[in-house]
């Protein structure tokens, strides 16, 4: 039986193939929401709580967004920006901790 080790590391999605960066994560009171590319003033943002109810929606994202989070409760939420056509253009998590 033979064992092979890990050369390099597992594949992670590449950070510069994401239209939004989202920062701090963990987040406590905020969270940033920064237009690394293709910005566009008619895409919307959605998030969504870890059972699946959503929580925001706007409707014209500018390209940086700060958002209170101080009401939400703790854990993971979904996020997903669309183009005008309600395509989803990137999605992804943020994790709330309190």
């Amino acid at each position: 039986m033979h064992s092979y080790a890990q050369t390099s590391p597992l594949p992670n999605p590449d950070e510069s193939d994401k239209v939004v960066k989202v920062y701090p994560s963990p987040a406590v009171t905020y969270i940033n929401f920064e237009f690394q590319k293709d910005y566009d003033k008619a895409n919307s943002l959605v998030i969504f709580n870890f059972i699946g109810k959503k929580v925001y929606e706007l409707s014209s994202m500018p390209q940086k967004l700060t958002l209170n989070i101080s009401d939400y409760y703790r854990g993971t939420y979904i996020y997903q920006v669309r183009d005008k056509t309600g395509t989803i253009i990137d999605s992804g998590k943020f994790l709330v901790a309190k």
